[in-house]
């Protein structure tokens, strides 16, 4: 059972306001306060910043409620395990891994047990914050984040490449980084994974997507695969998305100098979790796929 005083804190984080905190739990204004003010003395440091008209967590609180969320999450799943509810295992995917390697990877679980299992498709950080929530048991990512709070398995590393339609000028060639700044760039939306990694390799050559001609956002992987396919427009994707693609010769790769990037897919489940056995069982599952598909 989770401390009053906790939960009094997770709710001003999703209210953000003192007032309809106290609205929600039935209690005073002034209690509420009171209770923030008992959690700031417990662990000796200012959790909230409510000296202006919005409030606001300092890094000490938000430190405080990634921690205390993943306990509210545990705390959720430990009592569906007491009273022997039968929940569904939700998971969650990146649209990489869901449009391209999921399906292959759940069939197996799909013909052979009758857990009701339920998938959502978001980018990276709504899955992690999802995972901080409790409304996912387990994620499939390829994105970067904050595995302090999480315990984390690799599945497979995957190449990550740059393709270009088969009568782009620089089809199959091998060129710097610099030649294809002359081209439109095609890249998912802010807060992808895919997006994290190409910007992240950028930056570590001193370069940014800025540098590119035009850059084009989309959030559907058909459709920046259909732009490529039908300009001289350049993207960077994970080779199984584009393997149909690229044996049919409709698309082909471009090799950088410099440029030889490998990228892990992770399996992210919360610390503590009661139903961690179960987890696991379910990643050795993954695995043992992922490796027949490797």
């Amino acid at each position: 059972m989770l401390d009053s005083k906790i939960e009094t804190f997770l709710a001003v984080v999703k209210y953000e306001s003192y007032t309809a905190t106290a609205q929600e739990l039935h209690m005073t204004q002034p209690a509420v306060t009171q209770h923030i003010h008992k959690l700031e003395d417990y662990y000796g440091c200012k959790l909230v910043d409510s000296s202006k008209r919005s409030i606001k967590l300092t890094d000490a609180g938000n430190l405080l409620y990634e921690y205390l969320s993943l306990q509210q999450a545990n705390e959720k799943h430990f009592m569906s395990m007491l009273h022997k509810t039968k929940q569904p295992l939700c998971v969650g995917a990146s649209l990489s891994i869901a449009d391209f390697y999921l399906s292959r990877l759940m069939t197996k679980k799909f013909s052979t047990d009758n857990e009701r299992t339920r998938i959502s498709v978001e980018n990276t950080t709504s899955l992690i914050h999802k995972l901080h929530t409790g409304e996912l048991d387990c994620a499939l990512v390829e994105g970067l984040f904050n595995n302090q709070m999480f315990n984390t398995r690799i599945l497979i590393e995957v190449p990550f490449i740059a393709v270009v339609s088969s009568t782009h000028p620089l089809a199959g060639k091998t060129i710097s980084l610099n030649q294809l700044h002359e081209y439109p760039l095609v890249l998912r939306e802010p807060e992808s994974g895919t997006r994290e990694i190409l910007e992240n390799w950028l930056a570590s050559k001193n370069d940014c997507c800025q540098s590119f001609k035009e850059i084009i956002e989309l959030g559907s992987f058909t459709l920046i695969k259909e732009i490529v396919l039908n300009s001289n427009a350049v993207t960077f994707l994970y080779e199984g998305v584009v393997q149909n693609e690229l044996a049919h010769g409709t698309l082909k790769r471009v090799n950088i100098k410099d440029f030889n990037l490998h990228h892990p897919f992770h399996f992210v489940f919360r610390k503590g979790d009661p139903q961690t056995n179960h987890l696991l069982d379910f990643y050795e599952l993954l695995n043992e796929n992922f490796k027949a598909l490797d």
